[in-house]
């Protein structure tokens, strides 16, 4: 699975609803994600949940420090837009 492709949501979709969602992702020392925070909405719930959803899902390589895999927290941002006919 890539993490950093998002289905756009069809009704989102059909309903021209675009945005940039930003998340806070807590990640663990395995690289799993405990929770993802909606840091700023698009205004669209929808577009929101298949973030969060999407992330909820992901595993990341661990951060180390001193060479030892530690929890870290990231805020990423993703945008949904559609192209113009």
């Amino acid at each position: 699975m890539q993490c950093f492709n998002v289905p756009y949501p069809a009704e989102s979709w059909h309903a021209r609803e675009t945005g940039r969602v930003v998340v806070t992702i807590h990640i663990s020392e395995t690289g799993q994600v405990h929770d993802t925070e909606v840091k700023e909405s698009s205004g669209y719930p929808r577009l929101d949940m298949a973030v969060v959803n999407r992330f909820n899902t992901c595993k990341f390589k661990p951060a180390t420090e001193n060479g030892v895999p530690t929890p870290y927290t990231n805020v990423l941002a993703y945008v949904f837009k559609i192209a113009a006919p």
